[in-house]
């Protein structure tokens, strides 16, 4: 699959817990290692007796310290996680076996389904509830089960839980090129947008019915960059 690449200062950033980040709920760029021989790459909770990851870029992943999963809350099946992680045979490192890793740091990632949007609901009813403020996608990807978004939004208190949506309209039909349109909200509730913060969601494929598709290619991500009417759109291609 084709995936646009994660800016890796950033990622470590969010690993590390170097810039701020809410309380919201890859391909090449993640086979990158840090200093410490370790690798980072996104994967799914696919087993919670005997803490197991499906990760995007390894396969199955296999921790040593699942404990970890506990202390942050995220050992639920179908979670989607961000992982620093260190190989403890490097041999195993490319093979399609299982792989027993450390996680060195573990990052929550924001899990949902994608909005489904009706012809009957208004465009301020929408604005109400799925917000207007910005939201800046930096990267993108799409993975076997997920849509796998990383963004900027602004924001202050960290005990404010922002929303950020994904909108698919119902009656939506793929472009020329395969292509979905949808969009990406964001709503800070009653938080300030003050302080750059950072995070990754991922949107569950099978709530979005035009996926199923065979002609189905690819996203057109429509995201407000900043205040007023300054629009983007990013187009990612499986």
């Amino acid at each position: 699959m084709k995936r646009t690449k994660y800016i890796t200062y950033l990622f470590l950033c969010l690993l590390y817990g170097l810039l701020s980040s809410c309380s919201f709920e890859q391909e090449d760029s993640l086979l990158l290692s840090s200093n410490s021989g370790s690798f980072s790459t996104l994967g799914t909770v696919i087993n919670t007796e005997r803490i197991t990851i499906d990760s995007d870029t390894y396969g199955t992943l296999l921790p040593t310290n699942p404990g970890i999963f506990t202390e942050k809350k995220v050992n639920i099946l179908g979670q989607r996680v961000l992982l620093e992680i260190l190989f403890l045979n490097e041999d195993k490192q490319n093979n399609t076996g299982d792989k027993e890793v450390k996680i060195i740091s573990l990052y929550k990632v924001l899990t949902k389904d994608a909005n489904i949007v009706t012809p009957d609901e208004t465009d301020a009813a929408l604005d109400e509830t799925f917000g207007t403020a910005p939201i800046v996608i930096t990267s993108s990807s799409i993975s076997k089960e997920h849509l796998n978004i990383q963004y900027e939004i602004g924001g202050n208190d960290s005990n404010i839980s922002h929303r950020i949506s994904l909108l698919v309209p119902q009656n939506a039909q793929l472009d020329e090129n395969g292509l979905l349109p949808v969009e990406l909200r964001h709503n800070p509730e009653s938080d300030l947008q003050i302080n750059s913060f950072w995070g990754v969601v991922s949107f569950t494929l099978s709530s979005i019915p035009q996926y199923q598709d065979s002609a189905f290619k690819g996203f057109r991500i429509l995201y407000k960059n900043k205040e007023g009417d300054d629009t983007h759109t990013v187009t990612l291609q499986k």
